[in-house]
């Protein structure tokens, strides 16, 4: 049984729960957490902290936490594989004005946890971070947050490639299928999972005026950081060379694409959780803002602008169908598409629109300026405890010889997570659980994936007519099973038409201004529910 999904933290009218037939591995939890077991400091790479090597820190050991069923309890020696990507700014937390920022944070820890008890092997790794938020000018910031995102992509790339070497090398030891792998990055590990499935190319690194110098050579030298797999430069060691770092699908929740050319056609698959309203990384086209300082870095776009494009490009084949997609959570992101909202920016950009696209998940939170634009919820997801963080804080200022306030970062963290605690964080990781399981099972062919929408066929008798249409049509179903509702949707999912209390077991729907095109008609009934295509002409 999933938990009950408070949708009234989503504004929903209704509060609602259901079940994932049959307890089905990967579309639900089938283990308990006395059957998953953690394996910590697992180190997949080395590479050099910093710039130039010195002989003081010549290299670090990179290192990752491992979660995964029991082998007593999970006979599958071939599990898909979900990667986490945590945030944090680039930075260490609370050095990075924030109170998370790494793999032992609440939400990070539960996620895991809750893919391993869904059948899935879940790789937590670190990465290097470092970067100086507080350089006076934006070209210096930009600079050096570029590179720190790259050598975070370097570490991601190689975590993968060291779980295919340990497949093939090493006797399988945590039971995968290396063809199966998922990003999945929060925050600045957003930025992560979008740019390792798109940067491909080393045009794509010198931009003119974006991502380049006055003197016109790119931001990212390549002597030192490598190429964008991690290999040569002086930083990096060759890990895991001859495996492959492909993946088969990136999801992020928060964090942006620093350039939609990046984006092109045959590009991993995309599903993006998005607070609208975030303050740091936009939802369309903007500027990204470091929370340590408030200041400009670089312009980037957001998964209002990039999910359209990824879908119209195809790459989101394997889920765009929304007649495979009809639980109550794809419904109501469906029902957030192509909304025209109040923004955070004072006119003329005092508004916003939600964008569509199969995959996208927008994440509409209540206006905040009276208070602050800054108090905007960007990540509504997270939660924390005070005592973790006294604790912590206490440990930083010790090594670091800080006077960091762990009552001035909780009221920070506060007032940009209004609410904030583990019933309201739990409350969207179970959302994100339950839109993205459906979803990874039909892109890696997971048993219980939506093959087609025949299927959907063999519940309810059910026929559309005339089809195709140049006005009216009509629905009908079996005697004794009555419609109860009826949904339109287009064919990016936006909802057209909705058409309540039938009690009918046949209806005529009025064309009333739909446009030519292909429509998904949903009827509900009072044994289940069908879907068909319909072309009104």
């Amino acid at each position: 049984m999933t938990r009950l999904l408070r949708t009234s933290l989503f504004v929903f009218a209704t509060i609602m729960s259901f079940t994932v037939s049959g307890q089905q591995r990967y579309l639900a939890e089938v283990f308990t957490d006395g059957q998953i077991g953690v394996t910590n400091n697992v180190v997949y790479a080395r590479n050099h902290l910093f710039f130039p090597p010195t002989t003081t820190y010549p290299i670090d050991s990179l290192r990752m936490r491992v979660y995964a069923p029991l082998q007593s309890a999970d006979n599958n020696t071939a599990r898909p594989v979900m990667v986490y990507i945590h945030t944090g700014n680039f930075l260490p937390p609370v050095i990075n004005g924030g109170i998370t920022g790494s793999i032992n944070d609440s939400s990070a820890v539960n996620l895991c946890r809750q893919w391993a008890r869904r059948g899935y092997v879940v790789f937590a790794p670190t990465y290097r971070v470092g970067w100086n938020p507080l350089a006076t000018s934006e070209l210096e910031r930009r600079v050096q947050l570029l590179n720190a995102v790259y050598r975070a992509i370097n570490d991601i790339k190689a975590s993968v490639r060291y779980i295919r070497k340990t497949a093939a090398e090493d006797g399988n030891p945590y039971k995968v299928d290396p063809a199966k792998i998922v990003l999945f990055g929060t925050g600045s590990g957003g930025y992560v999972a979008l740019a390792y499935t798109t940067l491909d190319k080393y045009n794509e690194m010198a931009i003119p005026g974006k991502f380049t110098l006055p003197n016109g050579n790119s931001m990212i030298d390549t002597n030192i950081v490598g190429n964008i797999d991690g290999f040569g430069g002086q930083l990096n060691v060759s890990n895991w060379p001859g495996y492959s770092s492909d993946v088969s699908l990136s999801i992020n929740a928060g964090g942006a694409l620093a350039d939609t050319s990046w984006l092109e056609a045959g590009d991993a698959p995309m599903i993006s959780f998005h607070a609208v309203r975030d303050p740091f990384a936009p939802y369309g086209n903007g500027t990204v803002i470091v929370p340590t300082t408030n200041e400009n870095v670089v312009d980037v776009s957001g998964a209002g602008v990039f999910m359209a494009k990824a879908n119209a490009f195809g790459n989101n084949a394997a889920f765009s169908d929304p007649a495979l997609f009809t639980d109550p959570v794809s419904t109501y992101a469906r029902s957030q598409y192509n909304q025209t909202i109040d923004y955070i920016y004072p006119a003329p950009f005092n508004t916003i629109n939600t964008g569509s696209g199969e995959g996208l998940f927008p994440i509409v939170r209540p206006l905040r300026n009276q208070i602050s634009v800054f108090a905007n919820e960007g990540d509504p997801w997270t939660w924390w405890d005070t005592t973790t963080l006294n604790f912590y804080v206490a440990q930083v200022n010790a090594q670091t010889g800080g006077s960091y306030n762990a009552q001035l970062l909780h009221q920070q963290g506060m007032a940009g997570n209004p609410g904030m605690s583990a019933l309201k964080g739990m409350t969207f990781l179970d959302t994100i659980q339950q839109y993205i399981h459906p979803r990874i099972v039909n892109v890696l062919g997971l048993p219980g994936n939506n093959v087609s929408v025949e299927q959907l066929r063999k519940d309810v008798k059910m026929v559309v007519y005339p089809n195709p249409t140049e006005g009216n049509f009509s629905i009908r179903t079996d005697a004794e099973n009555n419609i109860l509702a009826i949904r339109i949707y287009d064919v990016i999912g936006r909802e057209v038409r909705a058409i309540n209390q039938v009690n009918e077991t046949e209806f005529t729907v009025e064309r009333q201004g739909l446009n030519p095109g292909m429509y998904f008609v949903k009827v509900l009934t009072e044994k289940g529910e069908a879907t068909r295509k319909i072309n009104v002409r």
